[in-house]
């Protein structure tokens, strides 16, 4: 489980508070390519199916 955010705002709020991981993937139209492909590789290492049951 981890938190994901384009955002730092969430950090302390949401996953700090919770005990859960945070990473910060700040997107904009020259690293879109780059973050999305940092994004699948995150999905894939903490193993989150995004396919839902």
């Amino acid at each position: 489980m981890l938190v994901l955010s384009n955002d730092e705002d969430l950090r302390r709020p949401i996953a700090e508070s919770a005990g859960v991981p945070f990473v910060h993937l700040p997107i904009n139209a020259s690293t879109r390519a780059a973050a999305e492909a940092q994004l699948l590789d995150l999905i894939d290492k903490n193993d989150i199916d995004i396919e839902g049951t």
